[in-house]
């Protein structure tokens, strides 16, 4: 089904943001909860252990989400099914625990990434680290700038070329692009053409004037050769 502008209007995105914000911070408490106070037993490896706070963090994000929004569509790392594809219609992306090796090793980098998309386009975007309470927000509607921004949209980093899935990438996606940074296809002959998040091949870029962006952009694609291809989704 296609979404059209008019649909889109009628979504109240602030509201998303709030609930979103809130079910991040709720999903981190059960993370944090969870992390360093399990041991393991023949029976139950780290990687069981994983699977199993992933599948339980995101059946908590799912059901609260949809409690509030019973007529958005679900696209979870967790529960995603090989093949199918990011709705058109208004969809939550989500990546429970962003970071398992570093949840597993009690290394306080990992967080919760709850994205919001309309026709696959990024409009708001929470990500959540309970283990340091770093909260990152951004909106795409009415003109308003990001709460908060991730370090790519801090500028620290200038650029960033990656294969990745949609719950990787589409609540930073809205961060990014509200402060001024681009994201484009990832592979060389393939800038200007349209990107969402179902591309799954992305070069971004950080904020800054238009020219100086498109000289980074051909400095670094004249040292690659050929294509990065999208993940191997299991």
């Amino acid at each position: 089904m296609s979404v059209s502008k008019e649909i889109n209007h009628d979504i109240n995105l602030d509201r998303v943001l709030e609930v979103l914000t809130r079910v991040a911070k709720e999903a981190g408490a059960i993370i944090k909860k969870r992390n360093g106070t399990t041991t393991f037993d023949n029976k139950k490896n780290s990687v069981d252990l994983v699977t199993e706070v992933d599948q339980q963090v995101e059946d908590f994000i799912k059901k609260e989400l949809l409690e509030e929004f019973p007529d958005f569509e679900f696209f979870g790392e967790e529960s995603f099914v090989p093949g199918s594809r990011v709705p058109l219609g208004p969809t939550f992306i989500v990546d429970p625990i962003d970071g398992t090796l570093n949840f597993i090793h009690e290394f306080p980098f990992s967080c919760t990434s709850l994205g919001f998309s309309i026709n696959r386009k990024p409009m708001v975007g929470v990500v959540y680290n309970p283990h340091l309470d770093l909260l990152f927000t951004g909106i795409r509607a009415y003109g308003s700038a990001a709460m908060n921004l991730c370090y790519m949209a801090t500028g620290a980093i200038d650029g960033y070329w990656e294969n990745h899935n949609s719950w990787d990438c589409c609540a930073a996606w809205v961060l990014l692009e509200e402060t001024g940074g681009i994201v484009i296809h990832g592979n060389n002959g393939k800038y200007g053409e349209p990107v969402d998040v179902d591309v799954n091949c992305y070069f971004y870029v950080r904020g800054a004037p238009e020219e100086d962006q498109k000289k980074f952009i051909t400095s670094f694609q004249e040292h690659i050769t050929g294509e990065l291809q999208g993940p191997e989704i299991h």
